[in-house]
Formats: C-alpha cells, structure tokens, sequence
C-alpha cells in the first residue's frame, strides 16, 4: 500500500472526515488518483505546523471536531486510509469556492496543489510505522473492516507516542 506521513493534527482531521483536501507544492502522482492512500501521522510536529496551529482560524474550526489537543494526537502510526480523487492546481478562481474551513486546515498559496480526497477510514487502532518523505510503500496490511470491528473495544497499544515539538 501506497503511503504518506503528515504532521499531526492535519493526519487526523483527514481520517475523520474533517480535512478533505491535503495541499501540497507538488501534485499528486498519476498513479494514485483514485487509489486507497494510507495516512501516517509523523513522529514529530514541525514548528510551521505548530505555527499554523495556534492560528485563531485554525482553533475556531479545530474546537468544533472534538478532537483532543495536538499534544495528546498520536504520532508515529498509521491512522487510516483515504482515496485521492483528484488533484487541482491552486488558482484564484479554485480558491473562491474553498471553504472557510478546510482553508484554515491547509497552505492555500496560488500555484500549489489540493488534493481531494475521499472515503476517510480511520482505523480503532492505529498502526506503528516507520515513515518517510513523500509517499512511499508500505508493506503491512490493513486490517479488514469486520477485523476493526472486532477492535472497537481494544485499548490502545502500549507504543502510542504523543506529538513533540521538532526543533
């Protein structure tokens, strides 16, 4: 399976539904447009992304998902999976039908790139993974949707790392 890491809280917001487009500087490869993508969350979380969180924007929108504090997100696994349906160069005219919202959880710079996704799963129980730059392969299996049923009442495991700050 195809993979990408992204920092924490954006790799949450994208299993649950919340972020529905990841911007990137460069578009998505050909190859995974309408493939299932797995979303890893990064061991840390880098200071532009602390930056971008502490926007009042950001905390208005990120308050109203109920999720917990960036520091208390895991870190290091594989939340979940989504399918890239498209990719769209940022334009003006593309911007005007951008939500407040999914603004606030993205870099919406003329000439970059969003990518639509679609059909968040979030897994009960995320996966440790050792992630890397850009997308890359991952030779684990996803758990099949009756086997995360049956995870609904597991705890969390043991290596469940929180956020940290990168210097």
């Amino acid at each position: 399976m195809k993979v990408i890491s992204i920092s924490q809280p954006f790799a949450s917001l994208i299993v649950k539904g919340f972020k529905v487009c990841e911007t990137r500087t460069w578009p998505a490869p050909a190859s995974i447009i309408g493939q299932e993508l797995g979303i890893a969350s990064t061991k840390t979380v880098r200071p532009d992304a602390w930056a971008h969180v502490e926007m009042p924007e950001f905390q208005r929108f990120y308050g109203q998902t109920g999720l917990p504090p960036v520091d208390e997100l895991v870190c290091g696994h594989l939340l979940g999976s989504v399918i890239v349906d498209s990719v769209e160069l940022m334009t003006e005219e593309y911007l005007d039908d951008v939500s407040d919202e999914e603004k606030a959880y993205g870099w919406w710079n003329l000439g970059n790139y969003a990518w639509r996704l679609r059909n968040p799963r979030e897994l009960k129980v995320p996966i440790a993974i050792r992630g890397a730059q850009g997308i890359y392969d991952w030779k684990g299996v996803m758990p099949s949707e009756e086997e995360e049923r049956q995870a609904i009442g597991a705890e969390r495991p043991a290596d469940i790392r929180r956020c940290l700050r990168a210097v």
